[in-house]
Formats: C-alpha cells, structure tokens, sequence
C-alpha cells in the first residue's frame, strides 16, 4: 500500500490518509466518473483524480473554500502532468446537478 498523494498542508478538513481510504473503497476504475458531493478541500479529489485516473467531479456549497479547491485542482493536474481531470462546482449536496446514470460513483 502507498501513501496518500495529497500533503497535509493544502486541504482542510478530510485528512489525506482519510481520503485515500474513501476512495479505495470506492473501486474506481481509471475513467469512472467519480462525485465528491461535500468536497470541503478536495482530498479525495486529488486521490480520485490522480491515484486511479478517474474523473473528478467535486462541490461545495461554502464558497469560502474556493481558493483551496483551486489549489488543490491545480497541484492534481501539475503532479499528473496535467493529465489528471478534476472540476469543481458550488452546489448543495440534496440537490445535485447529474441525471441518472451520468456518474460511477459518490463518495460523501
């Protein structure tokens, strides 16, 4: 087992350790299409995105985080040689913008 990609000192809340569980346990596979509904800083995005290839889809509703979201989407794609795909959106997680089918998988 290796360790998480994601540093401490670029996300808050989700510690990396705790988000490369998560998504372990998730089973993606390179090219699922992978939503994290409460992304807070974006741990699980970056492991998603750059560990497993996957295609990252994370929100928010505290926009007060954007500025670590972007960092953390930004230090995905330099690690991945821009090869890792990671968005973001501002949304509330009840209501979430995807029809029925559209994602592999959701981690919370």
């Amino acid at each position: 087992i290796r360790p998480p990609v994601v540093p401490s000192g670029i996300t808050s809340g989700m510690r990396p350790s705790t988000a490369y569980v998560l998504v372990q346990l998730a089973k993606p596979q390179p090219g699922d299409i992978l939503v994290d509904a409460m992304c807070g800083g974006g741990a699980a995005l970056i492991e998603a995105a750059y560990s497993h290839g996957c295609i990252a889809i994370g929100g928010d509703v505290d926009n007060e985080l954007q500025t670590t979201l972007l960092q953390s989407v930004q230090q995905a794609k330099d690690m991945s040689k821009n090869k890792a795909v990671a968005e973001l959106a501002w949304w509330g997680a009840p209501k979430l913008p995807f029809v029925d089918g559209s994602v592999d998988i959701v981690v919370l």
